[in-house]
């Protein structure tokens, strides 16, 4: 843990040989240096907020997520626990903070929840095919049927030009009856309920 030891205005007192490598700064170099400047300025109105807080007696230590700027433009993610240390007379003299680096943990966080994002759309894209694989069978059994009817149909025959064309609409919806099967099978085996059964096969 990285641990300083804070002004009332903000200067860096003291701090311990961690808390610079969080910072990734020299120790002596810190000496001095207010915690503003180190820290992002996106965080410092949030930060700003706790401290005036403490001051006014609503707490007497606060804890905050924050961002610690270093030399190379970098920044690092820190959760910052701080105390107000007063006198015997209640006059605030100095905060001690524990300052833990959290970069790593939060982007554990972030890689988790990009791999459940992941997880909730390939569910959703299971679904919409199983719906849309079944919605589009129906009107195509519909079209194979019909041209099953024309061909067949003994009082209404159909002359051999049509017939051939007839035929052309069969094998083309029964191919196309066929990738919808396969898109329905890959569905469910990514919704892992495809059915199995065992059988014997001839190698």
């Amino acid at each position: 843990m990285g641990i300083a030891r804070v002004s009332t205005e903000g200067h860096l007192l003291d701090v311990n040989q961690r808390f610079a490598d969080i910072c990734r700064r020299e120790r002596h170099l810190l000496m001095g240096m207010n915690a503003r400047d180190i820290t992002h300025p996106d965080d410092r109105p949030s930060d700003l907020a706790m401290i005036e807080a403490t001051f006014q007696g609503q707490q007497d230590r606060y804890t905050l997520e924050k961002r610690y700027l270093c030399p190379l433009g970098d920044v690092v993610w820190v959760q910052v626990t701080a105390v107000l240390v007063r006198d015997t007379n209640g006059t605030p003299q100095h905060f001690v903070s524990v300052v833990e680096d959290i970069s790593e943990r939060l982007r554990m966080q972030e890689a988790l929840g990009a791999v459940r994002t992941a997880e909730r759309a390939s569910k959703a894209k299971t679904e919409f095919l199983s719906r849309m694989s079944h919605e589009l069978r129906t009107p195509l059994n519909a079209m194979l049927g019909f041209a099953q009817l024309l061909r067949v149909d003994p009082r209404n025959p159909i002359n051999e030009a049509q017939r051939q064309k007839v035929e052309h609409i069969e094998k083309a919806g029964a191919h196309l009856l066929a990738m919808m099967t396969d898109v329905l099978d890959l569905s469910r085996i990514e919704a892992g309920d495809l059915p199995l059964s065992i059988a014997a096969q001839d190698i």
